[in-house]
Formats: C-alpha cells, structure tokens, sequence
C-alpha cells in the first residue's frame, strides 16, 4: 500500500475546504463566503484499496496583521513542510501574478488548481492558465469547480 501527505495552500476564499470535502467525499472543514474560516490545520485521512491520503487543509495565507494572523500562517509553514505533495489552489476570479502568488513561489508546488473556473470568460481563464504556467513550469495544472465536482477526478 502507498501513503502520502498532501496539503491544500493558497490564499483566503479561494476553495481550499470546499477541495478538502469534495476530495474527503465527506464534511471535515467549514465552508462559508466568510474569510478566514479555517483558523487551524484540518486533517482527513482518504483510505483506498491501494493507497491512504492524508489531505491536510490549511488556513488562507495572508498578510498578518496581529497574532491570529501570524499563528494562521505560522499553521500554513508546518502543512507544507510535513507535505509530500503540495496543491496550491487559486481562484480563476483573482488576478494571477507574480505579486499575488509570491509567498507560494519559492515552495515546491506540485499541483495547481485553477478553482471556481465556472465564474470566467474562456479567454480570462485562457489567460490564467498561461500565467500560471509561467510562474510554476513544473507542476500539472487542473482547471475545477470544487462546487460541483466539475473535474474532481483529475
């Protein structure tokens, strides 16, 4: 049997848990339009067959101001080290750039999910996609609907 750890980054809102509980195939993290929900590191453990998972969902990395938000990120740190694969998720809403994505760019990506792709225009996404390249060259992109599974099995 294979294991692994993987953790879901990224930004606040932009579909970490909703991630977590399609992939779960069960609720284990609060999702709300509120930002900053996940406070904590929420593990769920995926058993198959072949395989266990270990998906850890992680709080919104942000600029912290106080030490609720530096605690937040302090949590985000712990999941990416003790991962073994890394999903950052982003939002097909919000601009993707090199700006936006600095605190993620010097960690090991493996997986990028283009989340909420349902909410743009075919060009917008079109162009989402190409930065995203850009930035990580090296992970394997996935475009997703985490709200209607659109593209789960990828």
């Amino acid at each position: 049997m294979k294991s692994g750890f993987v953790s879901l980054i990224g930004k606040p809102n932009v579909g970490k848990s909703t991630i977590m509980n399609l992939l779960s195939n069960r609720k284990v993290s609060i999702v709300t339009p509120k930002a900053q929900t996940t406070r904590n590191n929420i593990i769920s453990v995926v058993d198959a067959p072949n395989y266990q998972i270990v998906f850890t969902d992680t709080p919104g990395y942000h600029n912290a101001k106080n030490a609720l938000g530096k605690s937040m990120n302090k949590k985000v740190g712990e999941a990416i080290n003790s991962a073994d694969v890394l999903i950052l998720v982003l939002s097909a809403k919000e601009e993707i750039n090199e700006e936006y994505l600095a605190p993620f760019l010097s960690k090991p990506v493996h997986i990028v999910v283009l989340n909420k792709i349902d909410l743009v225009r075919l060009p917008d996404a079109n162009l989402a996609k190409s930065q995203i390249k850009n930035l990580f060259p090296k992970a394997t992109l996935i475009e997703m609907c985490a709200t209607d599974g659109f593209n789960a099995d990828a």
